[in-house]
């Protein structure tokens, strides 16, 4: 059974692809430092990340392993099971 978080997640996918890009799954603080530049540099100071709570558990919308954390999400997984990134 899906949730409508991951159906949401799923539309917001699709919406990236027609500009060619993704949400992104981070696995390493490399790759957080790299993604929080790209943001720095387009003035951005949050963006969301393809992690969701599902499940009692969080997961990468692209189904990466979940191994490194390093993100926010809005007050309790319960009630937004979403997370997203900070520039700073």
């Amino acid at each position: 059974m899906r949730s409508r978080t991951v159906d949401q997640l799923t539309l917001l996918q699709s919406y990236c692809v027609t500009f060619q890009a993704a949400l992104a799954s981070v696995q390493s603080s490399d790759e957080y430092t790299f993604l929080q530049s790209l943001l720095t540099v387009g003035g951005v100071e949050n963006a969301w990340i393809g992690a969701y709570y599902f499940e009692n558990k969080w997961k990468w919308i692209d189904r990466a392993n979940f191994n490194y954390t390093n993100w926010h999400s809005l007050n309790s997984v319960y009630s937004y099971p979403c997370a997203y990134m900070s520039s700073n």
